[in-house]
């Protein structure tokens, strides 16, 4: 027998979420095959301790990463409640069915859960205790005292969880069941829409809309349910208090002068429009029935008395008090010419202004009717000739002011050409067109305010002249060079401009010797000397897409050139510059220090070659 160390006995606690088990395991050097078997024992336990189910209490759903899950696993969500979930062995499912009130509250009453540091006094088996004082740890009550559930009783609290599951399902059926006997009664409703929904035959509808209608649902729609004759029992009329009974209530004839008392009827009983002509039988009222001034303007609808009413020569000069017929009492176009004698409408007798343009048709006096030298100018009033067309001619080729719009418009060949007139805007506007458009949009126009003038063909082509400068919108044609003279020199040089035939700019100084002084080389002045062009770097780069348009050739291609800020480094002469910011190269100042370099090197050529002679 091999020799071993000292046997120690050290108790082992192994702690896993949900239980706690503690037992005292010899640990001793023992041989290969003792540690192997003592593997396979605790293989074993775990297995067995892995199978059983196990009840979680976190905020999140458990994912095995700890235990295994095993079908039947209960979780309670600590966010939502303790909201309850079992495991089906792919995914956590509530326990909760349809939530029904009544159910709820009956496995409310089965089992209960506390939430305390000390034991709670426990009135049903099953019910929960979770210590908070001992990390939460999990108890249930099995009739006599509180067990934990973390240990090998587990078993326990799982029958405790299914008898809860079974009392909630029991729960559940009595709650349908009742409420399958209650949707099973008829139901009375009280509203002033159909009810909808599900309906049962024989239930009660009163259409508060309709004064309480009743109505009963047949199976398939709502029918009037109304009351029989012996409903109402011994009707008689001190019973009705309110309303009256209608027309239709009455028998045609039943109530005749037999049956109404003398003077029972009276004016004030009778409505007024009750009695109307389709009452009153031809010749009932006569002369001898309407009493002296009983009938009077104001009682005579209008439209009532027609030519047809009055007898012919009834209605005399005498009979029309003075002042009576007025011009309001004429209906417009009544008293024609045929009813006018001759001459016998004079002068004095027109009112002053009572005849205005008016009253005067559309060419009813043309030249005919007026007398020669009869309109002179001291017969007309300032301001008379308003708001009338003057024409130069009727005919197909004529000048118009019009009054209305204040413009003027040209006709040719009896078209409408073209209009000049006030602009809406401000200004004056010419445009052609048939129309006057006093709002400057009508094209082709030409227009004059207080702050510009401009030609315009439409909305985007146009020249246009402010105190900002010239802007010209749209396409340019020229048919020569186009040349900008420098205003801040005293020569005419042009230092601008534009080739008509390939489109080319270039701004440029004069170059004959006249404009020019202090004339030395080039290679004289440190500052221009053109070596320093050999330190300037030729670059080759690609334009960005919002500078050179997509239409160009070398858009998006690598091109050779310089970087306007090398060139102010290495020869800055040669940059240019825009409101003290560098832009470009000037070529013109780089070509004479290159063609510098170039003479230098065909000197040294030449001398190397021996050709210097």
């Amino acid at each position: 027998m091999p020799l071993c160390p000292q046997i120690v006995i050290t108790p082992i606690t192994v702690t896993s979420t949900g239980m706690t088990t503690t037992s005292i395991i010899p640990i001793v050097a023992a041989t290969t095959e003792e540690v192997d078997e003592l593997q396979t024992e605790i293989d074993t336990i775990e297995i067995a301790v892995n199978g059983k189910n196990k009840i979680y209490r976190q905020p999140t759903a458990p994912d095995g990463s700890v235990y295994p899950l095993t079908e039947g696993d209960i979780w309670f969500d600590t966010d939502d409640g303790n909201k309850q979930y079992y495991w089906t062995g792919t995914a956590w499912v509530s326990v909760q069915d349809n939530a029904i009130a009544t159910a709820q509250a009956t496995a409310d009453s089965k089992i209960k859960t506390f939430y305390q540091t000390s034991p709670p006094t426990a009135t049903g088996v099953g019910d929960i205790w979770f210590d908070t004082d001992d990390g939460n740890k999990q108890y249930f009550w099995n009739g006599t005292a509180w067990v934990s559930v973390q240990d090998l009783g587990i078993a326990a609290a799982e029958a405790g969880a299914a008898a809860a599951v079974a009392a909630s399902a029991a729960a559940t059926a009595a709650a349908t069941a009742a409420q399958t006997t209650a949707d099973g009664k008829n139901k009375i409703y009280r509203q002033a829409t159909a009810p909808t929904g599900t309906l049962a035959v024989g239930d009660l509808w009163f259409n508060t809309a309709e004064d309480n209608k009743p109505n009963r649902w047949n199976g398939t729609a709502w029918e009037a349910y109304g009351f029989g004759n012996l409903a109402i029992g011994n009707l008689d009329a001190q019973k009705i208090t309110t309303g009256f009974l209608a027309a239709g209530r009455i028998q045609a004839a039943s109530l005749d002068a037999t049956v109404l008392v003398a003077g029972s009827i009276t004016a004030a009983q009778i409505s007024a429009g009750t009695i109307t002509a389709t009452q009153i039988a031809a010749g009932t009222i006569t002369a001898s029935q309407i009493a002296a001034s009983t009938i009077t303007g104001s009682l005579i609808a209008a439209g009532t008395i027609t030519a047809s009413n009055i007898a012919a020569t009834t209605i005399t000069a005498e009979k029309i008090a003075t002042g009576t017929i007025t011009a309001t009492q004429i209906a417009a176009g009544t008293i024609t010419a045929s009813q006018i004698q001759a001459r016998s409408i004079s002068g004095d007798r027109l009112e002053f202004l009572a005849i205005t343009a008016n009253e005067i048709d559309v060419e009813t006096i043309t030249a005919a009717e007026i007398a020669a030298n009869s309109i002179t100018v001291d017969r007309l009033t300032a301001g008379t000739l308003t708001a009338f067309t003057l024409r130069t001619s009727s005919g197909a080729r004529r000048v118009t002011v019009s009054a209305s719009t204040n413009s003027i418009s040209f006709t040719e060949s009896s078209t409408t050409v073209g209009h000049i007139g006030p602009a809406s805007v401000d200004g004056i506007v010419m445009h052609y067109g048939s129309t006057f458009n006093p709002n400057v949009t009508t094209y082709p126009n030409a227009y004059v305010s207080s702050g510009d003038a401009r030609i315009a063909y439409n909305s985007t082509t146009y020249v246009q002249t402010s105190s900002a400068g010239v802007v010209i919108s749209g396409n340019l044609f020229s048919i020569s060079n186009f040349y900008n003279q420098d205003t801040t020199t005293t020569t005419n040089a042009a230092n601008t401009w534009m080739s008509s035939t390939n489109g080319l700019t270039r701004r440029s100084t004069a170059s004959s010797q006249r404009y020019k002084q202090d004339i030395v080389d080039i290679r004289t002045i440190q500052d221009l000397d053109p070596k320093k062009l050999l330190d300037l770097p030729v670059r080759a780069f690609r334009y960005k897409s919002d500078y050179l348009d997509s239409a160009d050739d070398r858009s998006g291609s690598l091109i050779p050139g310089f970087i306007a800020e090398e060139v102010a480094t290495a020869y800055s002469v040669a940059a240019d510059q825009v409101d003290g910011v560098i832009e470009s190269w000037n070529d013109r100042y780089i070509v004479p220090g290159l063609l510098a370099l170039i003479q230098d090197l065909h000197t040294r050529i030449e001398i190397l070659e021996g050709n210097n002679a």
